[in-house]
């Protein structure tokens, strides 16, 4: 099954299941609306993808829009639990996908509110209790990973790492280079290795451990902006913004001028 949410206009949007051999409809999941803090605008879109997870030892979804967090069944879309994040009272988003470091438990970050950043959630039965709330990690629309019990990202203090057990920051770190302290970034978790690429296009790796001021090793992976690119990439600033890729042991990086870098990092 294809879990995808889709616009059908400019009035509405709805979360799909569709059949991954023939693209068949199988159920659909309105998107409910939201006001937001501006007047008469109303927003009814979900910026991320369904993440699985298993309820009662069946396949389900999570689904996280600007109103509500929903979780259905992945075959059929029955729900199992939907929250108002009104009732939650979580500023506007918008939402990147949640991150379950349990089986009933799951960390969300926000993107550019002007308050909390960042949560976790245990679900119970068909309630979703927030089990802690801070303004450190999830700042910005960057990228996140979970590794043996923390997560790790970007916050208001630079790269972070953050326990999930009660949202302490165990560490936090910017570079030493002036020019690149303001960085944020994507980051990937590679076996035990943290890898992430910097809005300055600096690729840094460093061991996933909460013990800090472990060693940090960073390269510019990528050559100057074209000088006849920059005017059509005048909305980026120059930010490199995607994530690194990792596969069959070897790195992925992409700027937005097109230039793309391989790295060859086999033992």
């Amino acid at each position: 099954m294809v879990v995808a949410n889709l616009s059908a206009s400019l009035k509405s949007s709805a979360w799909y299941g569709m059949s991954a051999t023939d693209g068949s409809i199988a159920w659909t999941h309105p998107i409910v609306k939201r006001e937001t803090r501006r007047k008469r605008e109303v927003v009814d879109r979900a910026y991320a993808g369904a993440v699985p997870c298993v309820v009662n030892g069946k396949p389900h979804v999570t689904l996280v829009a600007n109103a509500s967090i929903d979780c259905v069944d992945t075959r059929t879309g029955a729900p199992a639990w939907s929250h108002s994040l009104e009732d939650l009272k979580i500023s506007w988003g918008p939402f990147p996908e949640p991150s379950y470091f349990e089986a009933d438990k799951f960390f969300l970050g926000i993107w550019y509110s002007a308050q909390e950043q960042a949560f976790a959630f245990e679900v119970k039965g068909k309630e979703l209790k927030r089990s802690w709330k801070n303004r450190s990690i999830g700042l910005g629309a960057y990228s996140h990973v979970v590794h043996d019990g923390y997560v790790y990202g970007y916050g208001s203090k630079g790269l972070q790492c953050v326990d999930l057990k009660n949202g302490d920051v165990k560490w936090d770190w910017r570079s030493d280079d002036q020019q690149l302290a303001r960085d944020q970034g994507e980051i990937i978790c590679v076996g035990d290795k943290l890898v992430w690429m910097s809005t300055s296009g600096m690729l840094y790796v460093r061991q996933a451990s909460p013990d800090k001021g472990g060693p940090i090793a960073g390269m510019n992976v990528f050559g100057a902006c074209p000088k006849d690119t920059k005017k059509d990439l005048a909305g980026y600033n120059g930010k490199v913004t995607s994530s690194p890729t990792f596969a069959n042991g070897r790195l992925y990086c992409r700027a937005p001028w097109g230039e793309v870098v391989c790295l060859d990092v086999k033992p």
